[in-house]
């Protein structure tokens, strides 16, 4: 793997993309979502958003949207082999953490809800 980055090897290449969607130029082929409008030779595209639900193009993979404490996360449990307070679950020592319906819903059951529309699209300003 490492001789990969030597200075004679070929060009090393991967496009990263942040969108709700994919941003590419939108062809008569993509809108019709074919899987054969784009060649597999392409570099790696890292997309963190949303995908297409077909393999439109081959070497895109899906990341999660970006976070302002991904990276630290990720640098906290490297270090340390601990979930950051940010994704533990938020109480009086951890103002910062998740909030998690089985424990702080008080007692309520389903039945107990109110029916409500709830939007699952994405919240991400750019």
């Amino acid at each position: 793997f490492p001789e990969r980055f030597r200075a004679d090897m070929p060009e090393f290449a991967l496009a990263v993309s942040s969108a709700d969607y994919p941003g590419m130029r939108w062809t008569p082929c993509i809108r019709d979502q074919r899987t054969d409008c784009i060649s597999e030779e392409i570099s790696p595209v890292i997309q963190f958003g949303s995908v297409f639900r077909e393999a439109i193009v081959p070497t895109m993979m899906a990341m999660p949207m970006p976070q302002m404490n991904h990276l630290g996360c990720f640098h906290y449990w490297a270090m340390h082999r601990q979930v950051c307070e940010y994704y533990l679950e938020r109480g009086p020592r951890n103002p910062n953490g998740l909030v998690f319906g089985d424990t702080t819903l008080g007692g309520l059951e389903y039945d107990d809800l109110v029916p409500q529309v709830i939007w699952r699209g994405t919240d991400f300003s750019y």
